[in-house]
Formats: structure tokens, sequence, C-alpha cells
């Protein structure tokens, strides 16, 4: 998988009971902790409604309060999850509210991050990496795979926006991008959005290297109409 500067979560199979990993002590562990929390609710083996307490978590990733504390406050300040009225915090639902919000968000900003991108020119291994999401994105499009095919599309929009340069713009796509895919994940057929969006990709892709920022611009706008589209539909 490409590597980022951004921790593209890899959407892992299997149901609510899914255990939680022990967190790897190698790197922070408020991070490691943010990441496994969110890695499992973006695959939905962290369910809607799923309390979120620091005791639990604790004792499933066999580390302090502390750092789940800090992953948790990531999670809400994210939309990922919600403090209720007295009742703690649990993982939050996307609704219909959410997904009108979400077109709002990316109908501008995804135009203006790939506007951004193709003005200021990327290096090679920004390129390489933008490509490899597209080619993983492709691959999982014919294998079926319906989370990879929208783990690999969050990074490419993810990366495509934190290579921009602006970190405000990247925090408002990332969020919009997963909590439009949570979504579609939890739709009746995800399937059916499978295989045209990794070419639509390449097409942003093209005009970025190109550094042809209006037709990058409207390439993206292109996609993202036609993605929301489906995602209202």
């Amino acid at each position: 998988m490409p590597e980022s500067g951004v921790y593209c979560i890899q959407y892992r199979k299997g149901g609510s009971s899914m255990p939680l990993e022990a967190v790897d002590r190698k790197e922070p562990l408020s991070e490691r902790a943010y990441q496994i929390l969110k890695n499992a609710i973006l695959a939905g083996d962290l369910p809607p409604g799923e309390p979120l307490t620091e005791e639990g978590l604790a004792g499933r990733l066999k580390i302090s309060r502390t750092p789940i504390r800090t992953a948790l406050h990531r999670l809400v300040a994210e939309g990922l999850a919600e403090a209720g009225c007295g009742k703690g915090i649990a993982v939050r639902a996307v609704g219909d509210q959410d997904v009108l919000q979400v077109d709002e968000v990316r109908s501008v900003l995804e135009p203006l991050s790939a506007f951004l991108c193709a003005a200021k020119g990327l290096d090679g291994e920004q390129l390489k990496e933008m490509r490899g999401y597209c080619d993983a994105q492709h691959h999982a499009a014919a294998e079926g795979n319906v989370r990879d095919y929208f783990h690999y599309g969050d990074c490419f929009h993810i990366r495509m926006a934190e290579c921009s340069g602006n970190d405000f713009l990247a925090a408002m796509i990332s969020r919009a991008a997963l909590t439009a895919t949570r979504y579609l994940l939890c739709s009746p057929h995800p399937e059916r959005q499978l295989a045209r969006f990794s070419d639509e990709h390449r097409e942003v892709l093209a005009a970025v290297e190109q550094q042809d920022p209006a037709a990058a611009r409207e390439a993206m706008r292109r996609h993202i109409e036609r993605s929301l589209t489906q995602l209202s539909g």
C-alpha cells in the first residue's frame, strides 16, 4: 500500500464482535489507539451507538486510560464519535443531514484542493503515491472488494488535500470523505459504486501532473458531482 503523511485506514472485514488489537508501543500510544478505533468504526466493527469507555478500551488495547482519552477526543472532533448527555462517548451514526452537509462541503472544497495541487505542482514521490492509490482502487474494483475500494478512494482524496499545503482544507476534506464512506458502506448495495471512480481519479491526477489548475479543478468538480449524485441517491 502506498505510504502517506496521512494515515489512511485499511478497512477490515468482520462483525461487531471483532477484538481490538493490542497497541504497538513503537509509536505514540494515543496515535495508535486513535488509528485502531478509527479503523474499527470505519469498518463497522464498532457500530453506531457502541459505547466507547476509557476503562473498557484501555483493557482491550492493553494501555492506560490517558492515551485512550486523547484518542476519544479526536474521534469526537472528527465526528466519528459523540458525547451524550451523561452517557459518555459512543460511536456516532451517519444520517441524511450529514450527507447533505457533506455534499455542500465537498462540492466546494474538493475542486479547490485539486486546483491548489496543480498550481503548486507535486513532486515525483507524491505523484507516484497518488498513482498507487488509483491503481490499488482499480484492483479492488476488479476483485469486488468494496471496503478496499473505498479505502483507497479516501486515501486519494485526503492525500490530494494534504498535498495542497492547506491544513484547514485537508482537515475538512478528510472528515467529509470519511463521513461519506461510512454512509456508503452502510447502504444496501455499496458494490454498485465500484469501477468508475478510479478512472475519474486518474483524470484529476493527469491534470494535476500537467500543472493545469483549471483543468484539475474541472475534473474534480465533475467527479465530485457524480459521486455526490450516487451518495444522495
